[in-house]
């Protein structure tokens, strides 16, 4: 049997909704940084936060049942950090 197909493609059961992310605009060097996450207005536990920038930062973690999560921010260098949270069943926030 052969089955055909993109593997990274993202299934969804029910129609994606948007996410509500709300974290600072502004992180410090060296200091954890919370996001909170929901869903349709519920917080949503299980969604997937991600901090990354190339060459020198890229740590994720997921949301606990209050749709929190506190990530370290071990960068050294200051500039642009990228935010991405993914949860099934939602539209990815970037």
């Amino acid at each position: 049997v052969r089955h055909h197909g993109d593997p990274l493609v993202r299934l969804s059961s029910e129609n994606p909704a948007v996410l509500a992310v709300t974290h600072p605009a502004d992180v410090s060097l060296g200091q954890p940084v919370t996001v909170s996450v929901a869903r349709l207005g519920v917080p949503l536990p299980g969604a997937r936060v991600t901090l990354y920038r190339a060459a020198d930062l890229f740590v994720t973690d997921t949301t606990n049942a209050q749709g929190n999560v506190t990530l370290a921010c071990p960068a050294e260098l200051a500039g642009s950090v990228s935010l991405t949270v993914t949860a099934v069943n939602s539209v990815p926030y970037d």
